[in-house]
């Protein structure tokens, strides 16, 4: 019986001590309204380590080794926010909270004018067009009807009566 407390505590119980991984647990929400912002990025920076959060705004990073690290949240059109020096103990998760705010950026103006369609030279589609549909008929039906592309939404009527 000694013999087998003593290699539980010689073998075992080393291994279960140093083999203990550390786990970030907590919340990304929105800083105006307490809303739960889904999909944001949480990464631990400097690792490969990281994860989104779900539809309540949880996230749960886990097989972390014990240490100090520095943790990012990031989500389009908000701001970053890290925290800095956070531990991970290998006994007991960590559990964080982000409350972040919307951010926006002012985008120079764009100028659109518009101007007449001149029509000078028909274009390479509309005379291979042309040429399709005045192809003679084979049993009943215009070649053009016949499995030709014509593209989705484009109306050729227009052009093709010219």
């Amino acid at each position: 019986m000694s013999l087998k407390i003593f290699n539980f505590f010689f073998f075992l119980l080393p291994g279960l001590l140093f083999s203990q991984t550390g786990v970030i647990k907590g919340f990304v929400n929105d800083a105006r309204n307490n809303d739960p912002i889904i999909g944001a990025s949480v990464t631990l920076l400097n690792t490969t380590e990281g994860t989104t959060t779900e539809l309540d705004g949880s996230f749960i990073i886990q097989n972390i080794k014990p240490g100090i690290y520095d943790i990012e949240v990031s989500y389009l059109g908000y701001e970053t926010v890290s925290l800095f020096e956070i531990e991970v103990q290998g006994a007991k998760p960590t559990i964080l909270q982000f409350s972040i705010n919307e951010t926006s950026k002012q985008l120079d103006e764009i100028t659109i004018k518009a101007s007449n369609f001149k029509n000078n030279r028909k274009s390479s589609f509309l005379k291979k067009y042309r040429r399709i549909r005045n192809t003679p008929k084979s049993r009943g039906k215009p070649r053009h009807k016949q499995g030709y592309p014509i593209f989705a939404g484009c109306d050729l009527n227009g052009f093709l009566s010219k």
